[in-house]
């Protein structure tokens, strides 16, 4: 069924219908059968074949919604709308699918009351511009042969508009065609760089102040690094400093643990020793984006914290080495974590770059492939980086390219070690010492942390952790952005409801 979805085509003029509701309701029943679809055919619509595995009743259905519209109900692909003095065609679909009256919407959740299955193939609209009492403009569709939820309204249903959101929907348009998506914007640092830019903010501040918050949540976007001051001292607080972003993360460490010296350790980081650089948690399937380590004892000598912006030491390794580079994006490293009462295993490349698809595909067994990655060599030098998987101590042993003379094996450790030696490097090493009263946050797929070994016979080291996830994250952020705009965007009207009525 997949090559039913990648080789039907919506044209103007007529469309590809949705399922019927009995196979809508439970689209995971199609992933089990296929109806083979030839080429699209030059008038544009897909010609099925006879032979298929999915029931013949269904197949016929699929050919009418294939059909030319009846000469009696002509479908209307697009509906023209001036933008700047400039007539705009806007998809008719689209523009039925976006209204947010309150008959399409729940008042309460927002949420839509009907799916863009339910639209009519022949639908029908006329648009017709209006100036308000402010002197906004706004576009009202009259629709014809529509689908309304059930309503009490005997009124037939229009949509309205704010000019500027159509107008921020084609310039968004326009700029998705004419180039890939931009990734958010990093700034690379060294130990110079980053003592001299990151800001420095209070606990106070940061859980009171709208405008510190911003720049807290833009500098942990920017830098994936950031520190808050005087914090309190109570092992309670970190999911307060936490949530003020959102939910935290809850793994089998708990929602929040304690980084302390412990004997018989399940981890290394519960001892004295030297923790090398590394990330948190890649053997799970989607590792916590932030993490945050609140340092309630600093009394012994030792336990210097440092962190290491992987980006810039790949970067490094990209425009110096670019065969290393392409060797870390490609060759793949499982980590796991195995004790009595857990097993995690994941697998993935060492760099992970922006592609034509977001994240990597992987098989039932855990393996890493690089098929959405950019295909050829000079794609690869030129796609920004995604995030960067680095945790030495929990490496599981290979599992692809390690046996008989292949190279594959050979040139991911030449590079591995390059690219440990830019990370440790100690113009790249940022080094502090944490006291009582910090807080640390930063990118688990970005920044690497590591520790300095400590004497825990003289005095207490004491951190407590937590995690958040990356929606969690996005979330906070587009929401302090838009805050600082003033949802002046335009775009803003997707997440509007009319509670008016």
């Amino acid at each position: 069924m997949a090559s039913l979805f990648k080789r039907a085509r919506v044209v103007r003029g007529g469309c590809l219908p949705a399922f019927s509701r009995s196979y809508r309701a439970t689209p995971w029943r199609l992933q089990q059968a296929s109806t083979p679809i030839t080429e699209v055919t030059p008038a544009g619509r897909p010609a099925f074949l006879k032979s298929g595995t999915l029931p013949q009743k269904t197949v016929e259905s699929m050919k009418s919604w294939a059909s030319p519209p009846a000469p009696d109900a002509p479908s209307q692909s697009t509906i023209s709308i001036p933008i700047d003095g400039q007539p705009i065609e806007f998809n008719t679909f689209f523009l039925r699918d976006a209204c947010r009256c309150p008959r399409c919407l729940d008042h309460s959740s927002g949420q839509k009351q009907y799916g863009t299955a339910d639209i009519p193939s022949n639908l029908q609209g006329k648009a017709q511009i209006q100036t308000g009492s402010d002197g906004h403009q706004s576009v009202r569709i009259e629709w014809e042969n529509d689908y309304v939820p059930p309503s009490p309204s005997p009124e037939p249903h229009t949509t309205t508009f704010p000019l500027s959101y159509l107008a921020a929907v084609h310039a968004r348009d326009e700029a998705s065609h004419r180039s890939a998506p931009s990734p958010p914007r990093k700034t690379l640092w060294d130990a110079s760089k980053i003592k001299k830019e990151l800001p420095s903010i209070s606990y106070t501040d940061y859980l009171t102040s709208a405008p510190a918050f911003a720049t807290a949540i833009h500098a942990l976007d920017r830098y994936g690094l950031l520190f808050l001051r005087d914090c309190p001292d109570s092992e309670h607080e970190l999911p307060n400093i936490v949530n003020r972003i959102g939910p935290l993360r809850d793994t089998f460490y708990g929602p929040t643990w304690d980084v302390k010296s412990v004997p018989n350790a399940k981890n290394i980081a519960y001892t004295h020793h030297y923790l090398a650089l590394h990330m948190d948690l890649l053997y799970m399937t989607n590792p916590p984006h932030l993490q945050f380590l609140h340092s309630l004892r600093a009394r012994c000598p030792g336990g210097e914290s440092m962190f290491s912006d992987a980006f810039h030491a790949a970067e490094i390794l990209r425009r110096e080495g670019p065969d290393m580079f392409e060797a870390l994006a490609t060759f793949p490293v499982t980590y796991h974590y195995r004790s009595s009462e857990q097993w995690y295993s994941y697998t993935r490349p060492t760099i992970e770059l922006w592609g034509k698809e977001s994240g990597s595909e992987r098989d039932t067994n855990d393996s890493y492939t690089s098929s959405s990655h950019p295909k050829t060599n000079t794609d690869m030098l030129a796609a920004p980086i995604k995030c960067i998987n680095w945790s030495p101590p929990f490496q599981a042993p290979f599992r692809t390219s390690v046996s008989g003379s292949r190279g594959d094996m050979s040139a991911y450790h030449a590079a591995a070690a390059a690219f440990d030696t830019l990370l440790n490097a100690p113009e790249n090493l940022y080094e502090y010492r944490m006291r009582e009263g910090d807080c640390v946050i930063f990118d688990n797929r970005r920044t690497l942390h590591a520790r300095r070994a400590f004497d825990a016979s003289t005095g207490e080291r004491w951190l407590k952790g937590a995690y958040l996830d990356d929606d969690v994250f996005r979330s906070a952020l587009r929401v302090a952005g838009a805050r600082e705009e003033g949802w002046q965007d335009g775009l803003d009207y997707e997440t509007w409801t009319d509670k008016s009525v």
